[in-house]
């Protein structure tokens, strides 16, 4: 099964006993179904990935070269 990368919307903790916990915008990588899951929940939407260049343009403008 894929990974897929998800950004969360919101904090968030997974309810069953010792589950994980999940700060709002942070982006995880989890298998496809899981990824669904917590879509379907409405606390995660799929993380948008820019494309190498830009995010180097972008780190050069802000000094991080």
């Amino acid at each position: 099964m894929s990974e897929v990368k998800i950004r969360f919307l919101a904090d968030y903790q997974v309810k069953a006993a010792g589950g994980e916990r999940y700060k709002a915008d942070q982006v995880k990588s989890l298998p496809e179904a899981s990824a669904r899951h917590f879509i379907s929940r409405g606390v995660a939407e799929m993380a948008k990935t820019e494309p190498a260049a830009k995010k180097a343009a972008a780190k050069k403008v802000e000094g991080k070269d």
